[in-house]
């Protein structure tokens, strides 16, 4: 049995329809990263300035389902003018041309694709409750013996000082996240990374911060929490706002 569709779709409208429009967290530019070429060919085949080649038709095919060749054959009804499209096709159950895709059997790949992008960006409200966590260890450090006129201070003294005070040091941080400033960010991790985390740093206020973390770190009596671990992570959000995608 035969489905008759009058004007068949060019490939490129038929993705948008089907795989772009209907969904808010997919775009033009993620999908032509996931199928691996570059945005401004991908883009040619959406706008139907450029037929589909063979190359991209296997991508489509591992990205977002049916075969290679349902995808020609799509590209091929529409340059002919053919009004028949197979049901028993692979295009017969893996397309629907309505607005919510009823009915597609996808890939894997465009499934887990899928379940990547309904992921939230939570990065304002993280750098928000950052700010607001730098703001309690402020409150913490005020309300202990921070200044020179208390003398014999314990180490568990000094630990209250020198954590309080590092995470009420983290407020600029918070700040340039939550307002997704990636030049403020770099310049916030660069600044804790070569002074409040360093390792090389003969001042006194931070060789007493690397001995606060010794006492609680790695292979420590508490073993809670390692200078190394917020330094991979600083590192890890200064190298993410230096990715092209940032800019």
């Amino acid at each position: 049995m035969t489905m008759r569709q009058h004007n068949p779709p060019h490939v490129g409208g038929l993705i948008y329809r089907t795989y772009i429009e209907p969904f808010d967290d997919v775009s033009a530019n993620k999908l032509a990263d996931a199928l691996g070429v570059e945005r401004s060919t991908f883009n040619r085949l959406l706008n139907g300035i450029s037929d589909l080649s063979p190359e991209m038709a296997i991508r489509l095919s591992t990205v977002l389902g049916g075969s290679a060749e349902s995808w020609l054959r799509i590209q091929e009804n529409y340059k002919n003018d053919f009004n028949l499209i197979n049901k028993d096709t692979d295009l017969g159950h893996t397309f629907s041309l309505g607005k919510s895709g009823d009915g597609m059997r996808t890939s894997k790949l465009w499934d887990e694709m899928k379940k990547q992008n309904s992921k939230v960006n939570f990065s304002n409200e993280l750098g928000e409750l950052l700010v607001f966590i730098s703001k309690i260890a402020t409150a913490i450090r005020m309300n202990t013996p921070y200044n020179s006129k208390y003398k014999n201070l314990t180490n568990r003294d000094i630990d209250v000082l020198n954590f309080s005070e590092l995470l009420s040091e983290f407020n600029s941080l918070g700040a340039s996240l939550a307002g997704g400033d990636v030049n403020e960010v770099r310049k916030s991790c660069d600044i804790l990374l070569s002074f409040r985390l360093s390792k090389n740093s003969s001042n006194p206020t931070i060789k007493s911060l690397m001995d606060t973390f010794e006492r609680w770190g790695k292979g420590s009596e508490f073993n809670i929490v390692s200078q190394d671990e917020g330094i991979k992570i600083l590192e890890r959000i200064r190298d993410k706002a230096h990715a092209p995608d940032s800019h």
